[in-house]
């Protein structure tokens, strides 16, 4: 999966309000909400553009982008009430493949969790009803997130 090119500064803002559910036994942020809020993100950067997932199976027989490689690193917890901002900004477009940031900030500005996402665009493979595969990203979807 070769690299088309790096990115640009724009960062896609989403907001997340912490709810007593998605806490531990200790009272903040179990870990696995982290990744369900970066998921969320990543829709809503394209959502932004006029990108639904509507959209982008009519235009473009994309059938999502599922996860390839996810990691993250918690610099500070959250808890019950917070409203965290979560910035997204996609690093990297390869060919068929590309490759976000997702910076948390907690109420006091303070970094909470930095999220780093791989994904693939695919569409269905052709003749099956339900396999798919990676396919080449449209230039025009690059273009309106740049």
């Amino acid at each position: 999966m070769g690299i088309i090119r790096m990115m640009s500064e724009r960062v896609f803002i989403h907001r997340v309000a912490v709810e007593w559910g998605d806490c531990d036994p200790a009272g903040i942020v179990f870990f696995p909400n982290y990744f369900r809020w970066f998921d969320q993100a990543t829709w809503r950067v394209f959502d932004s553009v006029g990108l639904t997932r509507e959209v982008l199976r009519a235009r473009y027989g994309n059938e999502g982008h599922p996860l390839v490689k996810a990691g993250a690193e918690f610099q500070r917890s959250a808890r019950p009430g917070d409203r965290l901002k979560i910035d997204s900004k996609i690093e990297r477009w390869g060919t068929k493949s590309f490759s976000l940031i997702h910076t948390v900030y907690n109420p006091d500005g303070q970094i909470g969790a930095i999220g780093h996402e791989t994904r693939v665009w695919t569409v269905r493979k052709p003749g099956t009803d339900n396999e798919l595969v990676g396919a080449a990203i449209p230039k025009e979807v690059m273009e309106l997130l740049s």
